[in-house]
């Protein structure tokens, strides 16, 4: 936080200055009670966590900078161009920062989150930073029962799953269970199948020679249901349009398959 704060309570009327303070001085006063009011002294109090607030949001902004660059320089200079992308990407920034300073306040939170060992998280690197997608596989099987999503054979060499938390000892139990796997379509990514029910029954099947295995397929506006925590479901959204964009731009889909999930 480099320049001061101006401070405008609800209780200063016309007949008083509003307050300029650097952060310092902020958390100075605050700390001290050197505030008569108590309702600024509560002002004060909510800025010491400005900084903290700010980093998230700003952090996940920023995930996806040199991507919105890449599109806007690609829209500049070519012949078919996407309508009004600039003002698209703007309000992608304004979303994005809205819901990490949601989720650092402790909301954001869509639906019960589910017990341990019931969710799976993805994290996607990006060349400017990381972002994690979190879903309820509880939620994702009521997805597919509602959706009477057939069964699907995956090639287990196509498959993303988290190999660092792989229990070895546990694989020769996971490969006697027989029930389907569930898998996200997550195009963004170099595997773009993720695993998130069923990692170890995969992990198993590779390593005793196995090449495929059933299993149920969610896709993008599917399985982003599934997702409790509104940041993930508005970064999912995000890029994966940023994706659809780019498809359109590079001439692999046409304006009216680049369809983009709403935000």
């Amino acid at each position: 936080m480099c320049g001061p704060l101006l401070l405008v309570p609800a209780f200063v009327g016309k007949e008083f200055p509003a307050i300029k303070l650097t952060l310092e001085e902020a958390k100075f006063f605050s700390c001290n009670r050197r505030f008569v009011d108590p309702h600024l002294n509560t002002v004060l109090e909510n800025i010491k966590e400005i900084p903290s607030r700010l980093e998230l949001s700003i952090g996940s902004r920023i995930v996806f900078d040199h991507l919105f660059e890449i599109l806007k320089y690609i829209n500049d200079n070519s012949i078919v161009q996407y309508p009004k992308l600039s003002e698209l990407i703007a309000y992608y920034r304004k979303v994005i920062i809205a819901a990490a300073i949601d989720s650092q306040n402790g909301g954001g939170v869509l639906e019960e989150l589910p017990p341990e060992g019931e969710s799976y998280t993805q994290t996607v690197l990006l060349e400017e930073g990381n972002y994690e997608i979190l879903w309820s596989i509880p939620t994702a099987s009521e997805l597919i029962q509602k959706g009477q999503i057939e069964l699907s054979t995956f090639t287990l060499c196509d498959l993303c799953i988290s190999e660092d938390q792989i229990n070895q000892p546990h694989l020769e139990k996971a490969l006697s269970n027989n029930k389907p796997i569930i898998v996200v379509e997550y195009p963004m990514l170099p595997a773009k199948k993720v695993v998130i029910d069923g990692n170890h029954r995969v992990a198993a099947l590779r390593k005793y020679g196995e090449r495929t295995t059933c299993g149920y397929l969610l896709k993008p506006c599917d399985h982003v249901k599934a997702m409790p925590l509104l940041l993930s479901r508005v970064m999912f959204k995000v890029h994966y349009n940023i994706q659809q964009i780019h498809s359109f731009l590079a001439g692999r889909i046409t304006y009216q398959e680049c369809q983009l999930l709403p935000l």
